[in-house]
C-alpha cells in the first residue's frame, strides 16, 4: 500500500470508517483466542490437566485457593492440584482447604522472626567483601529449637513460619546486593548457554534492573495467602512476551539452574543454605520458569510480526509519527501497546503505543518522541525510513472505557497514541458514553494531531476536547507550529491544573504520558472524585 493509500484510510474519522467492517472483525478474532473452553495457561499441552480439559471435566482452580504456611503444606498443595480431575468436585477442593484452615488455627502460627534466616558468624571466620552480614538469623535458631524442643512440639509453628516466609527472606537479603547477583546470575547463565547470549542486546543493564524485579515480585508473591491467581497470570504473560528471543525448554532449564545456583553462591560464605531452605528455593524457581513455559506454549498467535514502514512525519523537532503496513493484521485492542524491535537496534525491544485501532488491512500508527538517553526514540527520529521492517512482540495495555460509564482521557504529549486509537474505534459505534479528553503539550504549536481531533469532536456529540498547553507562545526553535488547535478550546496551564474543575465522581479516568504525569493526575482525579480502582494507567 502506498502511502498516500494510508492516508486515504488511516487518520480522519471519515476516512477510517471505510474499515469499520475489518476493525470489527478483527476484534472478534482477538477475543476469540482467550473464549470459554480454551485449555487455562496451566494446562500443558499434553498434560494430564489439559486431557481432562478437553474430555468435559471442570477446570481446575487457580493455585490461590490454599495458602500454604509451610513447604510440607506447599508439597501436598502440588500433589492436590495434580490430582484435581479425580476429586470430582469443587466440593472436595473445598475439603482440603477447610481441614488445612483448621488446622492452622488449632496450632497457630509463629510471629516472623526479624532476624535474618542465614547464620554469619559474629566475627573473624572467612567472609566475601561483596556481601554485607545479615544479621544472625533463623537458621541457627531454628536447628537449636530442633534439637532442645523438638519432643515437646513448641518448634513446629516457628518451622512453618519460616518456610511460608523464606521466599520473601531470600528476595530481602539479595536486595542489598543485588547488582553483583544479577551480573553473577547472567554470567553463569551465558557460561552454562553461550548461545544465549546472541538472544539478548549487548548492553544488558536493562534486562538485569527488569530481572530482578521480575524475581523480587515473585519470590515475595507466592507466600501471601492470597493474589495467587494474578501472580500465574503474571508469569504466563511473560513466558509469552519471551517467545520473541525464540527461547527453548531447554533454556527454561538452563536459567532454573543458573538462578539455583547464584542465589546457593550468596549464602557460601556465609555458612550456606540449609536443606529446608533449598527446598523452598527450588519449588520457588520451579514455579517461575514451568508456569513461564506453560504461557508460552499456550499462545497460538506468532512470536514475532513484521510491518513496513510506508511513511515517516516529522512535525516538529524530536516527534516522529511512523506509519507502517503489516504483513499480516495485528490482534490488539484499542489502546495498548506493543513490543517493538527496529532494525537499526536489533534485540532491543522497547514498548511503544498504538494510535490506531485494529483493522484488517494491518495498518499502525506510532508516536513517538525521541527523549534524552532514550537510544531507540533517538534512532527513530534520526534514522528511521520508508522501507524499514519493524518486529513486534506481545501486546499489553489496560486503558479501555467502562461499559456505559463516562470516560475522562489525561494525554500529555504523545500520551496522546493510545486515547486517539480508542476514540477512533468508539467513532465506528451508534452508541458511546460520554468523553472529556485533555490533551496536553508545552505550548500551542506542539499539539501536533489536533487536524485530526477537531473533525473527530465535530462528527461526534459525545466527544470533548480541551487542549491545554503550559505556555502561550511557542519557543523560538519551533519552525513549523502546528495551527490545526485554534478549531478546539485551548486552556493555559498543566494538565493537573485543568483537572481542578472536573468533577469525576463515577468516571472511568484513562492516563497516558510522561511518569510524573502519570503519579500527579491519578492523584488528582482520586482527589476529585474518581474511585482509585478507576483510574487507569499502562506503566510503560
Amino acid at each position: 500500500m502506498t502511502a498516500a493509500g494510508f492516508r486515504a484510510t488511516g487518520l480522519a474519522a471519515t476516512g477510517f470508517a471505510t474499515t469499520a467492517r475489518g476493525a470489527t472483525a478483527c476484534w472478534t478474532w482477538g477475543t476469540a483466542i482467550a473464549a470459554p473452553g480454551c485449555a487455562p495457561l496451566w494446562a500443558a499441552p499434553g498434560s494430564a490437566e489439559a486431557a481432562a480439559i478437553a474430555n468435559g471435566a471442570n477446570a481446575m482452580p487457580a493455585p490461590r485457593a490454599i495458602p500454604y504456611p509451610s513447604l510440607r503444606r506447599w508439597r501436598l498443595f502440588r500433589k492436590a492440584a495434580i490430582r484435581r480431575t479425580s476429586l470430582g468436585s469443587s466440593g472436595a477442593w473445598t475439603a482440603i482447604r477447610s481441614s488445612r484452615n483448621a488446622q492452622d488455627e488449632t496450632r497457630g502460627s509463629a510471629p516472623r522472626d526479624p532476624g535474618r534466616m542465614y547464620s554469619i558468624p559474629a566475627s573473624g571466620g572467612p567472609t566475601d567483601p561483596r556481601f554485607p552480614r545479615p544479621n544472625s538469623g533463623i537458621a541457627t535458631r531454628r536447628r537449636m529449637e530442633r534439637s532442645s524442643q523438638g519432643e515437646h512440639g513448641g518448634s513446629r509453628a516457628a518451622v512453618g513460619a519460616h518456610a511460608r516466609h523464606g521466599l520473601a527472606q531470600i528476595a530481602a537479603d539479595i536486595e542489598p546486593v543485588a547488582d553483583d547477583f544479577t551480573k553473577g546470575l547472567f554470567a553463569r547463565l551465558f557460561a552454562l548457554d553461550p548461545s544465549l547470549r546472541d538472544l539478548f542486546p549487548a548492553n544488558m543493564t536493562g534486562h538485569r534492573a527488569t530481572f530482578l524485579r521480575v524475581l523480587d515480585h515473585v519470590f515475595t508473591s507466592i507466600p501471601q495467602p492470597d493474589g495467587h491467581d494474578d501472580l500465574i497470570e503474571f508469569l504466563a504473560q511473560l513466558g509469552r512476551d519471551h517467545r520473541k528471543y525464540g527461547l527453548t525448554e531447554a533454556h527454561y532449564d538452563t536459567m532454573a539452574a543458573a538462578l539455583i545456583a547464584e542465589v546457593h553462591a550468596v549464602y557460601e560464605p556465609h555458612g550456606g543454605l540449609d536443606d529446608e531452605d533449598a527446598a523452598v528455593l527450588e519449588q520457588g524457581v520451579q514455579l517461575l520458569t514451568g508456569v513461564m513455559r506453560g504461557g508460552a506454549h499456550s499462545d497460538p498467535t506468532p512470536a514475532r510480526r513484521r510491518a513496513r514502514v510506508v511513511e515517516v512525519l516529522r512535525p516538529h523537532p524530536g516527534l516522529s509519527v511512523v506509519r507502517l503496513v503489516a504483513d499480516e493484521p495485528l490482534l490488539f485492542r484499542p489502546g495498548q501497546y506493543v513490543e517493538t524491535q527496529i532494525p537499526q537496534m536489533p534485540r532491543v525491544w522497547r514498548p511503544l503505543s498504538l494510535a490506531m485501532p485494529p483493522n484488517t488491512q494491518g495498518q499502525l500508527e506510532f508516536h513517538i518522541r525521541a527523549v534524552p538517553g532514550g537510544y531507540l526514540s533517538s534512532t527513530v527520529f534520526g534514522e528511521t525510513r520508508p522501507g524499514d521492517v519493524w518486529q513486534f512482540g506481545q501486546v499489553h495495555g489496560l486503558l479501555r472505557p467502562d461499559g456505559d460509564r463516562p470516560v475522562t482521557m489525561i494525554a500529555g504529549g504523545t500520551g496522546l497514541a493510545p486515547m486517539k486509537s480508542i476514540l477512533l474505534a468508539m467513532s465506528m459505534n451508534a452508541n458511546n458514553p460520554d468523553v472529556h479528553l485533555l490533551v496536553g503539550a508545552r505550548s500551542p504549536g506542539l499539539l501536533y494531531d489536533s487536524e485530526s481531533l477537531a473533525p473527530l469532536a465535530a462528527t461526534n456529540p459525545w466527544l470533548k476536547v480541551t487542549q491545554v498547553t503550559d505556555a502561550r507562545s511557542d519557543p523560538w526553535w519551533l519552525k513549523r507550529p502546528a495551527t490545526a488547535y485554534r478549531a478546539l478550546p485551548l486552556r493555559h496551564g498543566s494538565l493537573v491544573d485543568a483537572m481542578s474543575r472536573l468533577d469525576l465522581t463515577g468516571h472511568r479516568v484513562l492516563i497516558a504520558g510522561p511518569r510524573g504525569l502519570l503519579r500527579a493526575a491519578s492523584e488528582a482525579a482520586v482527589a476529585r472524585g474518581a474511585a482509585p480502582e478507576d483510574v487507569v494507567t499502562d506503566p510503560l
